[in-house]
């Protein structure tokens, strides 16, 4: 699977909930599914301008990995820029990632077959540059090289994960009052 098309959603867009955009899948949520990925890439820009009442995630393969399980397998490649220039105005965040933005609690990477746990294998590669330059109000911006945010046990020790690419930061975080909010910033 490859995609090479730049993804954007125009900052004309207001979005009344929240918004999940990646080079392949906007938002995995397939609840006791398994799928694989196989020597996947992304060249296309993931790009929102979006002003979204909740959390905005953009990866350059998945958005928003919510449920289920999807493995990778034989590497993924992100050349493509990730970029969040709008703003939330809901109390959560902006999740910006090479592989993707979010990772639930409820979302697994590995599963286990005939007592051979089969996860991602290969090098999982970011190369583009990620960047939020837009405003979140709710107070916290995740931003990484692979995921931006993972709440989960953690990612499979079966694969090598690289990062190349740029983080950048301009926009701001805050609430409503003004009150400075965390920033959450990785290079995997």
């Amino acid at each position: 699977c490859h995609n090479t098309g730049d993804i954007t959603v125009t900052n004309k867009c207001h979005v009344k909930g929240s918004i999940a955009l990646g080079g392949l899948i906007g938002k995995f949520a397939t609840e006791n599914e398994r799928k694989t990925l196989k020597a996947c890439s992304n060249s296309g820009n993931v790009t929102s301008g979006a002003k979204c009442n909740n959390a905005c995630r953009l990866g350059g393969l998945i958005g928003y990995h919510s449920e289920g399980t999807i493995v990778i397998t034989d590497g993924y490649t992100n050349s493509g820029n990730v970029t969040h220039t709008g703003s939330t105005d809901g109390a959560d965040a902006i999740y910006v990632g090479g592989l993707t933005g979010y990772i639930s609690a409820t979302a697994f990477t590995s599963y286990v077959s005939n007592n051979t746990t089969i996860g991602w294998t290969g090098e999982i590669v970011n190369t583009g540059t990620m960047s939020i330059a837009g405003t979140s109000k709710g107070g916290k911006c995740y931003i990484a090289g692979l995921v931006g945010a993972l709440n989960t046990n953690s990612l499979p020790a079966t694969a090598h994960y690289v990062n190349t690419g740029k983080l950048v930061l301009s926009g701001s975080t805050g609430s409503k009052n003004g009150v400075r909010g965390p920033l959450y910033m990785g290079g995997i």
